[in-house]
């Protein structure tokens, strides 16, 4: 197929920047490294492409680690299976909360004080709904 003449690509679409072109490139890279998941994740007639939403969560896996201070290089070797699917979050040094030794994280509940003092049942109660508006 030649390009279009008012795009100059095949596609008749915009063409990407740079940094996205070696954003795409590195996630390839690190796909390369688990051929079943992406085996599992091809579509289009017998396994033609690749999901996009997994190449794009090999890219955010591998920005992590890159803000993380490693190397592209480095990222792209580092990544794992989990991360690239999803279930595990890498953590980004200096990112996460201080807190004070002995306090409770904001968001975070201790449920034994908070049942010594009334605030929660000891068992969990079964789960209701309720509306925005208050009615039941």
């Amino acid at each position: 197929m030649s390009p279009t003449p008012s795009f100059g690509n095949p596609s008749g679409g915009e063409g990407i920047d740079r940094a996205a072109s070696v954003s795409i490139k590195l996630a390839h890279e690190a796909l390369e490294r688990f051929p079943e998941m992406v085996r599992r994740h091809k579509f289009i007639a017998g396994g033609a492409a690749i999901s996009s939403s997994l190449i794009v969560l090999a890219g955010v896996a591998i920005a992590r680690h890159m803000l993380g201070g490693e190397t592209a290089e480095e990222a792209v070797a580092a990544v794992t299976e989990d991360e690239v699917q999803g279930l595990r979050v890498v953590e980004i040094p200096g990112d996460e909360d201080i807190v004070p030794e002995g306090e409770t994280p904001v968001g975070e509940v201790d449920i034994e004080e908070a049942a010594s003092n009334g605030e929660v049942e000891v068992k969990p109660s079964e789960p209701s709904v309720s509306r925005m508006n208050g009615a039941s």
